[in-house]
């Protein structure tokens, strides 16, 4: 990893604004008893009902930020319209089915990256094969209706079991520069990641991400937060300096002592600051 220090302080960083995510997570996954996907592609091979659910497990298994929220309602409403209202009401429909969508919804937070339907299906239809009809309702459309993609899924973006819309700007940038930092393994540059962020975020929860991630991909961050060059471990420091109107680059590291006093100043705020708050604090090291 290596870290650019110094230059002019910006307004940018990275601020995430992952109500984007939230207004795309929507998707409907329906599959035929053959195993193939919407497209025709084979999922499962020798039949069944199934869903590959990507990254799912992955991110269970990392103790992960996401879950997979089972929402039947668009599939009860559309139901409703089909039957007699007088003897099944949608919110009736909604209470049979409740087990079901329950059921479904541990299946696609099992962990397991394929998850087999065919036991949830089987109930949904021993459910709504008796119904009583409209007189205007005629069995293929009742049968349209039961067969068609039953349920939705959507990802529910957590953090320290907190839903997205009760985050504070640093918990919603700290989500965005956690899945930027696990998404591939290509060369990432982040520009001040530290904005909005108090140093305990920064060490707990961005510093042990990079110093993961930088394992497998290129990180490059323009910062002047300590906890994100030392406790990071970078590799490579370009300390930047700007002398009439001028920008110069140079290179250290932290084991380097003929550049260290440079990066303590920038860091630190120069050797005497440093010592003045370990003085506050009552450590001397």
């Amino acid at each position: 990893m290596a870290a650019v220090l110094g230059g002019q302080q910006g307004q940018g960083g990275v601020v995430g604004n992952l109500e984007a995510l939230e207004r795309d997570k929507r998707v409907v996954l329906g599959l035929d008893q053959q195993g193939r996907d919407a497209d025709g592609g084979e999922v499962a091979p020798g039949g069944g009902l199934f869903v590959v659910v990507p990254g799912v497990a992955e991110a269970e298994g990392r103790g992960g930020d996401a879950v997979v929220e089972v929402d039947g309602s668009e599939y009860v409403a559309a139901l409703a319209e089909k039957v007699d209202n007088r003897a099944h009401s949608e919110t009736d429909l909604r209470g049979s089915l409740t087990k079901v969508f329950q059921a479904l919804h541990e299946q696609m937070n099992s962990g397991e990256s394929l998850v087999d339907f065919s036991s949830p299906v089987r109930e949904l239809v021993a459910i709504v094969e008796p119904l009583k009809l409209k007189k205007s309702t005629a069995y293929s459309d009742f049968y349209n209706v039961v067969l068609r993609k039953f349920f939705g899924i959507g990802v529910e973006i957590q953090f320290n079991g907190k839903g997205l819309r009760e985050l504070s700007m640093g918990e919603r940038a700290i989500i965005l520069l956690k899945v930027l930092l696990a998404l591939d393994d290509k060369p990432l540059l982040i520009d001040q990641p530290e904005e909005h962020l108090d140093n305990r975020y920064i060490f707990e929860e961005l510093t042990p991400a990079i110093r993961e991630a930088k394992k497998r991909r290129q990180i490059i961050i323009a910062t002047h937060n300590a906890n994100l060059v030392v406790n990071t471990d970078a590799e490579q420091i370009f300390i930047a300096q700007s002398k009439n109107s001028r920008l110069t680059y140079k290179p250290a590291t932290l084991e380097d002592l003929s550049t260290r006093e440079d990066v303590k100043t920038i860091l630190e705020g120069g050797h005497e600051a440093f010592k003045k708050r370990e003085e506050k604090y009552g450590y001397i090291f």
